[in-house]
């Protein structure tokens, strides 16, 4: 086992709880990594919610931010309401992520952000693509954006996912609402709220998860091996829960069902089975990159996963949808916490195979 004494904490600085309120959504989208439609029903409960913020606020580290996402968040109606002012009641910054579907009109739009203020919100962050598009509106993000701009939400996002064949993005974003918004770039650290009142838009590429996953894409490579060579400082910022409340370390991926990042109902202070403990630690400090290449050599895997990666997500998809990775990563474990000791100088050690892994 992993001593205690010398544990890494997965969570050791937790400085944001988001809720993957449910996955359901009006919007099919071809990029979705959560893979939501109209007609999936699970989502998390006003009780559930509560529940996790109270103990987010007691272990969070400095001002808490708590996001409530999906799937799309506002189909819970007075749920997320509630939710979102428990959360402010505790001190706790508040984030919504919509695809402002209910921004039909100015008028739509202001009655439910006077909700939204009402009940302390402070950020209001909106999906809006080429993907998103096809579904809702571009007039709806404008509803949204120019009656946000003058009720006071600390901050105002859009977030843009996209290809090179994509027409939507932020300098065309910028055109059709006739403002120069800043660009954010999209591996800023969201996990603090920000010092002042802001306006941004997100800029990133496409991931090839979720429904993404075997999507053609457009797409300027990264580097692979810098990729390959890099940690990930994602996994374990955040505690996520998914519509049927299981945790997971990171919401990169949809991790509800996965060997690796399917931590189960557990409360956040609940111990962690230990080698998806040890395997997460080493994204965390080392990287999936570094998983891969175990699998690919000392595995004995050599083509396992894909030639190229776009991210560390599609990595760690490929890894925690594959059986013969975790029993692969099972058999490597003390060479992996050995890795682990040198990159950390923690005294961590490491004893089984992963039987008790959770199916």
């Amino acid at each position: 086992m992993i001593s205690e004494s010398s544990q890494h904490v997965l969570f050791r600085r937790p400085r944001m709880l988001t809720f993957i309120t449910t996955y359901k959504c009006g919007a099919v989208c071809d990029h979705c990594l959560m893979s939501c439609t109209p007609n999936n029903s699970d989502r998390l409960t006003l009780p559930q919610m509560r529940q996790f913020i109270d103990s987010f606020a007691e272990v969070c580290v400095g001002s808490g931010v708590v996001v409530f996402t999906g799937g799309e968040c506002t189909l819970l109606g007075d749920d997320l309401l509630e939710a979102i002012a428990y959360a402010n009641s505790l001190g706790l910054f508040t984030r919504i992520v919509t695809n402002a579907w209910w921004a039909k009109s100015e008028r739509d739009a202001e009655t439910f952000l006077n909700e939204l203020k009402s009940c302390g919100l402070d950020e209001i962050n909106i999906s809006c693509d080429d993907f998103h598009a096809e579904y809702i509106p571009l007039e709806n993000v404008r509803n949204l954006w120019n009656s946000a701009k003058t009720m006071g939400f600390q901050t105002l996002g859009i977030s843009v996912c996209r290809d090179n064949n994509s027409t939507i993005s932020p300098a065309y974003l910028c055109k059709y609402l006739n403002e120069d918004i800043p660009l954010l770039h999209q591996f800023d650290d969201n996990t603090q709220p920000p010092s002042a009142p802001a306006r941004f838009i997100t800029d990133s590429g496409i991931t090839r998860i979720g429904r993404a996953r075997n999507l053609s894409l457009n797409q300027n490579a990264r580097p692979q091996a810098r990729l390959l060579a890099s940690h990930c400082s994602d996994c374990g910022r955040d505690f996520v829960i998914s519509p049927n409340c299981h945790l997971a370390p990171c919401c990169g991926i949809n991790a509800e069902g996965t060997w690796l990042f399917d931590l189960g109902k557990i409360n956040l202070t609940d111990d962690i089975n230990e080698l998806q403990l040890l395997l997460l630690n080493y994204i965390q400090y080392i990287g999936p990159g570094g998983l891969l290449k175990h699998l690919r050599t000392s595995g004995g895997l050599s083509s396992f996963g894909r030639s190229s990666y776009l991210s560390q997500c599609e990595i760690c998809e490929d890894i925690a949808l594959s059986k013969e990775a975790q029993t692969c990563l099972a058999k490597l474990a003390p060479k992996l916490a050995a890795d682990l000791i040198v990159e950390t100088k923690f005294e961590t050690t490491f004893i089984g195979n992963g039987s008790d892994i959770h199916d």
